[in-house]
């Protein structure tokens, strides 16, 4: 069993129980399916997912700094700005991906890959 602890006061924030082997091998099946499919996506359709997730993690970002307040104990206004610095870096790759591409490897043709 795994406790989440808030270093804070002690209290016990949530139990989880432990996975079983079996659990654990499905879930590493499903995460090679995952990776299978997400290799073949585009780097256009990859952005798209980064973009999304930019705008989950601002949306939500009050939420998500509570929780990492009461799990680690650091400071609230800190962690909402740890929030927002996943959102803007997950922007950043989503909007410069395709260059970074083309700068390692400057005879890949993205346009053939979108």
């Amino acid at each position: 069993m795994a406790i989440s602890v808030n270093p804070a006061n002690l209290n016990i924030i949530k139990d989880y129980a432990e996975y079983t082997d079996a659990e654990v091998d499905k879930k590493l099946v499903a995460a090679q399916q995952a990776f299978l499919l997400w290799e073949k996506k585009s780097v256009k359709e990859r952005a798209g997912y980064f973009k999304k997730l930019a705008n989950i993690l601002n949306q939500n970002a009050e939420s998500y700094g509570k929780l990492i307040t009461e799990e680690m104990g650091k400071v609230f206004g800190e962690s909402v700005a740890e929030i927002k610095k996943c959102a803007d870096t997950s922007n950043y790759f989503a909007d410069n991906a395709e260059n970074f591409l083309r700068i390692l490897k400057p005879n890949l043709n993205i346009k053939n890959r979108s």
